[in-house]
């Protein structure tokens, strides 16, 4: 993973910058020094800008102290560029804004010294949206990236638009004064004239006003009604990058069913990776399930060189673990890795409005022998929730272990054959060890 290509590592500087330190006048005075320094156009090792704490300044706040500094950056050679955190930025997480990510990778993307020398490229904790997916293929495309983290990357499409709230209209009754009695214990002692408590709803008007409240809700926020995915340019990434023969896949944490909208876009994506033929490849905590084994499945059967996968499923039937199990048994190059639990995933879903009429009423008051009626209808609305687990019943762990522990034998096994690859080299003109050697290659466990 460390290449050489630059020479000696001491040599090339390497920086880590932590916005908790710019909030110093004198940091980010070096922060501006340090960018007249980048903007010559130097060769760096490693660059990491890391968003370590919580921050409630605007994005655009944020990128004017920050936009010359990426600016200078792309006039540099760099190897290894890491961006982390910003998931620590509140506001990053609305919709309906370019995200700090995504202005950072737009950036350095385009025909620039840093894109074209990049090799290994770390994006983890951060908040993205499907613009910032859209930025990725054409870095890659303009990089030499052979390495890529994706990890803990977070949805910002909270929704933008405060809660629509409907002002009932109103209107008083035709009565526009009532009588009303004060009592005390001895009796009813005197009436007099006050307010009707009471107001006529134009019912109809304020449905209409929920109904076009909805629909300007959906209409401002099309990207959360599933008409928009991350698929495609996840799947444009990984087939940029099957031409380099990547070494590293890591998706660990990353909800690939929210990034890539149905279990089709899961498919495409995994089979992507499967065909970039990753040395190692990563999927922990990314929300497979069984539906997803064939994805998984096409992992070993495009990449006959994996030496390392590692992915965490929730299973409700264990016909997907065994069907791994015999996908590794017959994947003699895996010599890492392991299959962990993985946590279902639990919705909430909100009912439709349901409304309810009452009435017509009618109420009667009275006083020294005169009654006044009124006449009203009651509308209610209400609106309840319900949850549901994906998928609904989920395998314990203890039937997950017997499986995981005979995959976990398997890889072990695996690992022998490159021991016994270098013994044999080296045994070559000892027949005696050579025998011993043939032996313990019959019976690995054993031996």
């Amino acid at each position: 993973m460390i290449s050489a290509q630059n020479g000696d590592l001491d040599d090339l500087p390497s920086f880590v910058i932590k916005w908790s330190t710019l909030t110093n006048p004198s940091s980010v005075a070096a922060l501006n020094r340090l960018q007249r320094w980048l903007g010559i156009g130097e060769n760096l090792y490693r660059v990491e800008f890391n968003f370590d704490i919580k921050t409630n300044e605007s994005p655009d706040e944020i990128w004017k102290i920050l936009a010359n500094f990426w600016s200078s950056l792309r006039h540099c050679e760099v190897e290894l560029f890491t961006l982390r955190g910003t998931c620590n930025i509140e506001a990053d997480k609305i919709r309906g804004h370019d995200k700090i990510c995504t202005r950072i990778l737009r950036t350095l993307a385009d025909d620039s010294k840093f894109a074209e020398s990049l090799m290994r490229l770390e994006i983890t904790e951060c908040f993205v949206d499907f613009d910032t997916l859209a930025t990725l293929p054409n870095l890659v495309k303009n990089s030499q990236i052979s390495s890529l983290r994706l990890a803990n990357l977070k949805l910002g499409l909270h929704p933008s638009m405060e809660p629509i709230v409907v002002e009932l209209k109103r209107e008083r009754l035709p009565m526009q004064k009532a009588l009303e009695i004060k009592c005390a214990k001895s009796g009813c002692c005197s009436c007099w004239c006050c307010p009707a408590p009471a107001y006529d709803v134009k019912w109809q008007d304020a449905k209409d006003d929920i109904d076009a409240g909805m629909k300007q809700f959906v209409a401002a926020h099309k990207d959360l009604t599933g008409s928009h995915t991350g698929a495609e340019s996840l799947v444009q990434v990984f087939e940029t990058m099957a031409a380099r023969h990547p070494d590293v896949v890591d998706m660990t944490g990353t909800h690939l069913p929210s990034f890539c909208g149905s279990v089709t876009g899961v498919r495409d994506v995994m089979r992507a990776i499967a065909a970039s033929k990753a040395s190692a490849i990563t999927l922990i905590d990314t929300g497979l399930t069984d539906v997803h084994i064939m994805g998984i499945a096409d992992a070993f059967f495009q990449n006959r060189c994996l030496l390392h996968f590692s992915a965490s499923l929730t299973c409700a039937e264990l016909t997907g673990i065994e069907v791994l199990q015999s996908i590794v048994q017959n994947s003699p190059m895996l010599v890492s890795g392991s299959f962990t639990t993985g946590e279902p995933l639990k919705m909430t879903f909100a009912k439709p409005i349901e409304t309810e009429h009452v009435g017509p009423q009618k109420q009667q008051a009275c006083c020294l022998g005169m009654c006044f009626k009124q006449q009203y209808s009651v509308h209610r609305l209400t609106q309840t929730v319900s949850e549901h687990q994906f998928p609904a019943t989920v395998r314990g762990k203890a039937d997950f272990d017997m499986y995981n522990g005979a995959l976990s034998n398997e890889i072990k096994e695996h690992g022998l054959v490159p021991m016994f690859t270098v013994l044999s080299s080296m045994w070559n003109g000892d027949s005696r060890k050579m025998k011993n050697l043939e032996r313990a290659a019959k019976h690995p466990a054993v031996s």
